[in-house]
């Protein structure tokens, strides 16, 4: 697992969080199968995005981990955008 630190700029920038991202990349054939990014809180909660590609490389689907629940969105925004609004809400 890879610590992104522009993933982390990115992150601060558009949703004005702190927090740490990890990621790890699989790929079969030369082509990327999935990406599982890890978003580490201020109060270490961990959040796990896990986008899933077509073979032409578009995204399939992403399933968000948070705690014990997972949900699925077609879009890694929609995803990453409910992770940042679960972060925002530990805050109170």
């Amino acid at each position: 697992m890879n610590r992104v630190g522009v993933c982390e700029e990115q992150f601060k920038k558009r949703y004005n969080r702190d927090v740490e991202v990890y990621v790890v990349r699989e790929t079969k054939d030369n082509k990327y199968v999935k990406a599982r990014v890890t978003i580490i809180s201020p109060l270490k909660t961990e959040y796990v995005i896990e986008e899933h590609f077509k073979d032409d490389q578009s995204t399939d689907f992403v399933i968000v981990e948070m705690g014990s629940k997972s949900h699925k969105y077609r879009s890694y925004l929609e995803g990453e955008i409910s992770v940042a609004d679960a972060i925002g809400e530990e805050n109170g």
